[in-house]
């Protein structure tokens, strides 16, 4: 599991951190540490964002202390990375560090046509 260090953090906090995250392997992972978190560390939904990128990408922002944890996951509820975040990241920064990463949307096959359905459709009409 890949996290990363988006908000600076010194780096011994950092391997702190991402020692325990490492173990959210699924959406009911994040949800089940949730519950073990000492009152206050959460906001009471837990998740503050869902953010759908591609038919088959989302990413969920959990708030935890003062940190923000961004979960990539995949349609199925699986988590591929972790980036730790000092601020509440927008749905374009969220895009725009995949794209800079490689990542690149699906398309999803429709009767009329391929098209990319999510956040990342505005890649699209920002080429036209």
């Amino acid at each position: 599991m890949k996290v990363v260090n988006r908000a600076n953090l010194p780096s011994e906090v950092f391997e702190t951190i991402s020692l325990e995250l490492k173990q959210h392997r699924s959406v009911l992972d994040i949800l089940k540490w949730a519950r073990k978190q000492p009152a206050g560390s959460l906001l009471p939904e837990i998740i503050s964002e869902f953010i759908v990128q591609d038919e088959f990408t989302h990413d969920l922002v959990v708030p935890w202390k003062q940190l923000f944890l961004v979960y990539g996951t995949t349609c199925l509820g699986a988590v591929t990375a972790i980036g730790i975040w000092n601020h509440t990241p927008t749905a374009d920064e969220l895009l725009s560090t995949r794209m800079n990463e490689g990542w690149r949307p699906t398309p999803s096959s429709l009767q009329d046509g391929d098209r990319i359905l999510g956040h990342a459709a505005c890649l699209n009409s920002e080429s036209n």
